[in-house]
């Protein structure tokens, strides 16, 4: 899934998928206690205030089972459960100081369990984390919500970027899988060999740089390593 623009673009799956498959989304989370979204954005800028609905599962600017939202340079991890209102606050957040959202392609992961509450990864990186959330329960999740990317329900809040990748799992990754995940990349990958044999002389060497597709008009070229 992959869109780029200088404005907004609000998808209601539920309209493209039909209501029962999101009613299976909210009672197979229900039955694990547990989830994670995951998904390679590129947010357009670090001006965004709402927060800006990047991801969410609701029904209006007020009520939601979850939503991965934008504030400036902080990701904000809304989430309904027994511990939290109708529009999931208090909000899980990162940090001011460390301006984590940054306008380039990104990694990220929010995930939630009963034993370790919510967690918010970055490019691999566990960057805000919640355990007064712990042991709290989502039976009041709602499965008449839609999911959302963009925007919320009535068009408000709506959030400027790409997406190259979204998921959604009814289990909460650990870090190391987060991470796995995150060092597998998005899209397809290239591989550019160049031999320096005649530089080190030791044959069949080479400089190796990966390569994927970054968007419609370039490529990203990363990981240079000496084979």
């Amino acid at each position: 899934m992959e869109m780029m623009s200088d404005y907004h673009i609000s998808i209601k799956f539920k309209e493209s998928f039909g209501g029962e498959a999101f009613k299976k989304l909210a009672d197979s989370i229900r039955v694990t206690d547990a989830y994670t979204i995951e998904a390679w954005l590129v947010p357009a800028n670090v001006t965004q205030e709402g927060p800006a609905r990047i991801i969410s599962y609701s029904a209006s600017p007020t009520d939601r089972n979850v939503t991965l939202g934008q504030t400036l340079y902080n990701y904000n991890f809304a989430q309904r459960s027994s511990g939290t209102n109708a529009n999931g606050e208090p909000l899980l957040s990162t940090a001011d100081a460390d301006e984590i959202l940054q306008a380039t392609q990104q990694h990220v992961a929010i995930t939630y369990n009963a034993l370790d509450g919510r967690r918010l990864y970055v490019n691999g990186e566990l960057v805000a984390s919640e355990t007064d959330t712990a042991n709290e329960n989502l039976n009041d999740w709602d499965d008449s919500y839609l999911l959302l990317l963009g925007a919320e329900t009535d068009g408000s809040n709506a959030w400027l970027g790409k997406y190259r990748m979204v998921a959604i799992h009814d289990q909460a990754l650990t870090q190391e899988q987060v991470q796995q995940n995150m060092d597998a990349g998005v899209g397809e990958r290239y591989f550019l060999l160049f031999n320096i044999d005649e530089w080190v002389d030791v044959p069949d060497s080479y400089i190796v740089i990966e390569g994927s597709q970054f968007d419609n008009h370039s490529y990203l070229f990363h990981t240079p390593r000496y084979v």
